[in-house]
C-alpha cells in the first residue's frame, strides 16, 4: 500500500476512534480541541507524503528512445520534457578532445563500416574486463574523423528518422548547447556526466581525462550543475580532488555498480557494495550509488538512506523488447515501493506520467488535501484563541467573585445606637 494510502487509513482509524470514545462520554460525535491538533499534524505528514518526495529523472543518453542517444536532438527532447538531469558518457580522441558516446566502439552507433577511408582502422583489442572487441575505436580516430561520421539509431526497432542527420559531439560542445538552451528559456539544466573506462583511456591515450574534465567544467562554469559518475571509485575520488583544490563543488558523487563483474581500478567485486561494510566504504568518497536494476532491493536502499546515500538505479526502457512481458509501471512502480531516490530512464514521458500516477499528483488531490490542512489549521487557531479568550474570562469572573465574598465577610458598621 502507498505512505498516501496508509496516512488515510490511520487517519481514519483516529478519527473513528475519537468519535467512539467522545460517543461514550457525551453522546455526540465531536472531536476534542487535542484531537484537532493531532488531525492537523496527521493532515500535514499526509499532505507531504501524499504529493510525494521528488524522484529525480534522469535522461539516460537525452532521449534515446525518440532521437539517435547523444545527439543535439536527442539532448533537446529530454530537456523539453522536463527531465531533471541529462545523462552524458565521455571519453577521449586520438587528439585528447572529450567526445560524449557511450560506444567506444563507433559501428555500434555510427556509420564508420561504411566509409572506404577508414576500412584500415578496423581492429581487435581487449577493453578491460570487458573482453574482446572487434571494431573501429574512438581513441583512433582525431575529433576531425570523428566530426566526419554520422551518427545512427542503435536498435533497429526505434525511431530511424533521424539517421545521418546528426554527429558525436564534444563534451564542450554539448555545453554550449546546453547553455543556449538556458539563455533562451532563462533556465539552468543539470548534467549527470560518467567518466566512462578512465584508467583504460589514460594509458592508451595518454591524456589525463579527470583534469581535462573538470577544466572544461570550469571554463563554461558548470561545476556547479554536474552529478558525477563512474563505475571506477578512483575516478570519482580524482575529481573531487581536483575540485577540492579550487573549493569548487559539484552537485554530487555517484558510485555506478553492476553485477558479476569486477571495478577494473580495484579488482574487488561490484557485489561488495551490497553489503554493509561496502556501504561504510563508499560513503567516504560518494553521495549517491548507481546500481543496476536487478541489484536493487528494499531493504538495500534502506541501509543506503540510513548512510545518506541516495540510490539512482538503471536503467528504464518502455520498448516490449526489454519488458519482457511486464509493463512499463509494473516495473516503475517497484523501484518507487523499494524508495529509490531517481531513477535512469530512456523515456521520460512514461517515467514521468507513471511517477505522477503512483504519487498521486493530481491538482485534485493537492487541492482536498491542502483545502483540508488550511480548515483543520483554521479550527486549531481558533480553538487556541476560544481557550485563551475563556481563559481570562474565568480568571476575571474569579477574581470579581473573590472580591464579593470579601466584601460579605466584613462586619457591618452600624451607627451608635442602633441597638
Amino acid at each position: 500500500m502507498r505512505n498516501c494510502e496508509k496516512l488515510s487509513s490511520s487517519i481514519g482509524m483516529f478519527t473513528s476512534f475519537n468519535n467512539n470514545r467522545n460517543s461514550r462520554r457525551t453522546g455526540t460525535y465531536t472531536l476534542t480541541f487535542v484531537n484537532y491538533i493531532v488531525l492537523f499534524v496527521l493532515l500535514t505528514i499526509i499532505s507531504s507524503e501524499c504529493l510525494g518526495k521528488k524522484i529525480e529523472i534522469i535522461a539516460h543518453r537525452g532521449a534515446p528512445n525518440l532521437a539517435p542517444e547523444h545527439t543535439f536532438r536527442s539532448y533537446g527532447i529530454a530537456i523539453e520534457n522536463g527531465a531533471d538531469y541529462v545523462e552524458l558518457d565521455i571519453m577521449p580522441t586520438k587528439d585528447n578532445i572529450l567526445v560524449v558516446t557511450h560506444s567506444f566502439e563507433l559501428s555500434e552507433i555510427t556509420n564508420v563500416a561504411d566509409l572506404p577511408q577508414f576500412a584500415d582502422r578496423k581492429k581487435t583489442i581487449v577493453v578491460e574486463n570487458l573482453g574482446k572487441h572487434t571494431g573501429w575505436f574512438v581513441q583512433d580516430f582525431t575529433f576531425n574523423e570523428i566530426q566526419i561520421l554520422r551518427v545512427h539509431e542503435r536498435y533497429p526497432f526505434r525511431n530511424q528518422l533521424f539517421n545521418g542527420l546528426y554527429t558525436m559531439p564534444s563534451l564542450e560542445q554539448t555545453i554550449q548547447f546546453v547553455q543556449g538552451i538556458s539563455q533562451y528559456t532563462k533556465q539552468s539544466y543539470k548534467l549527470y556526466i560518467e567518466t566512462k573506462h578512465p584508467t583504460f583511456f589514460e594509458k592508451v591515450v595518454g591524456l589525463d581525462v579527470h583534469q581535462t574534465f573538470v577544466n572544461i567544467l570550469k571554463k563554461h562554469n558548470y561545476v556547479s550543475l554536474t552529478m558525477f559518475q563512474s563505475f571506477e571509485s578512483s575516478s570519482l575520488k580524482t575529481i573531487k580532488e581536483l575540485l577540492d583544490k579550487d573549493s569548487l563543488k559539484g552537485i554530487g558523487y555517484v558510485q555506478l555498480i553492476t553485477p558479476n563483474r569486477i571495478q577494473n581500478d580495484t579488482g574487488l567485486p561490484f557485489s561488495e557494495y551490497l553489503t554493509n561494510e561496502g556501504l561504510d566504504k563508499l560513503m567516504t568518497y560518494a553521495t549517491g550509488v548507481g546500481p543496476n536494476a536487478v541489484m536493487v532491493t528494499k531493504q538495500w536502499v534502506e541501509e543506503c538512506h540510513k548512510r545518506n546515500i541516495v540510490v539512482h538505479p538503471w536503467t528504464l526502457r518502455s520498448d516490449p523488447y526489454f519488458l519482457n512481458g511486464t509493463t512499463f509501471d509494473e516495473v516503475l512502480f517497484q523501484f518507487l515501493d523499494y524508495g529509490i531516490d531517481g531513477i535512469f530512464t530512456e523515456d521520460i514521458i512514461a517515467t514521468k506520467a507513471g511517477i505522477a500516477l503512483y504519487l498521486d499528483e493530481f491538482d485534485e488531490v493537492k487541492f482536498i488535501v491542502a483545502s483540508s490542512s488550511v480548515i483543520v489549521g483554521l479550527f486549531v487557531i481558533g480553538g487556541i484563541i476560544a481557550a485563551v479568550f475563556f481563559y481570562y474570562r474565568h480568571k476575571n469572573r474569579r477574581y470579581a467573585f473573590q472580591e464579593e465574598e470579601t466584601e460579605l465577610s466584613k462586619e457591618p458598621a452600624y451607627p451608635k445606637g442602633y441597638f
